[in-house]
């Protein structure tokens, strides 16, 4: 790990998602997923289908974070080419992984198809590249897989959660993130001073996080304008006391707040 705070990014691979024809949903998945884990979700980025744009991400992406996660592009189709960039990527080459291939099998003669079933385009997501580790897939069959620290999952939401409860479990733990939220009632603007301040007087040894998320709701025919502050750290303690000491500093401005359970 470069850091105690393991890190990751999450690389969305797909035309689809970028002309708006489907709507992303894994990002909120994995998040939910690593964040109990102590692991960071520092980034995500949304790609085209183009192998040296993937490559290219990968490089990047798996210079900064501990792990990389991606999403899109490993079904049956010409246009699914994330194992092919990924390869590319490590610099190796695909191979028929008997293993993947069994799988798909076992699964289709389960579910009576016959043989004819197992076409060259079904069977083209079982080349992988040497040294994979199948990560399951409980729903159609066809894994996804770990090369060293980047994790190549399906874009389609279902089988995506599938292979990220079997992948989960086998992840390290890092310190988990610990938070607490504060309604303040004013707008942004008049709390942009003391959040800096107070932002500025953490200390570098701990990680801390500071976010303001402005929000407004209807009361008696007017339009209320109020700032939801949520503070976020490994420190189970830095939360509540960062708000403390933020409320403090806001009353003196007379701006009222309201610290949630």
């Amino acid at each position: 790990m470069s850091s105690k705070f393991p890190t990751a990014a999450f690389l969305i691979i797909g035309n689809e998602i970028l002309d708006g024809s489907t709507k992303e949903k894994n990002l909120a998945q994995l998040i939910e997923k690593l964040t109990p884990k102590g692991i960071l979700v520092k980034e995500a980025r949304v790609v085209r289908d183009d192998e040296p744009t993937i490559v290219a991400a990968l490089g990047q992406l798996c210079d900064a974070y501990d792990f990389v996660f991606t999403s899109g592009g490993i079904g049956p189709t010409h246009d699914d080419i994330t194992v092919e960039a990924v390869a590319k990527f490590f610099g190796v080459d695909l191979h028929l992984n008997e293993e993947a291939l069994q799988l798909m099998q076992t699964r289709y003669e389960e579910s009576g198809k016959d043989a004819s079933y197992m076409n060259d385009a079904v069977k083209k997501m079982a080349y992988l590249p040497p040294d994979s580790i199948l990560i399951e897939n409980s729903i159609s069959a066809a894994p996804g897989f770990q090369l060293d620290k980047v994790f190549v999952l399906a874009g389609v939401p279902s089988i995506f959660a599938a292979m990220l409860e079997a992948l989960v479990v086998k992840l390290p733990n890092g310190p988990v993130m610990h938070s607490s939220s504060m309604l303040v009632y004013a707008g942004e603007s008049r709390i942009a001073v003391p959040l800096d301040k107070l932002e500025q007087e953490q200390s570098a040894e701990h990680y801390l996080e500071i976010g303001s998320y402005p929000r407004q709701r209807e009361s008696n025919g007017t339009t209320e304008h109020f700032v939801k502050v949520v503070v976020r750290s490994h420190e189970p303690e830095y939360p509540e006391t960062t708000l403390a000491k933020l409320k403090a500093s806001l009353a003196e401005l007379g701006i009222d707040c309201e610290l949630q359970s």
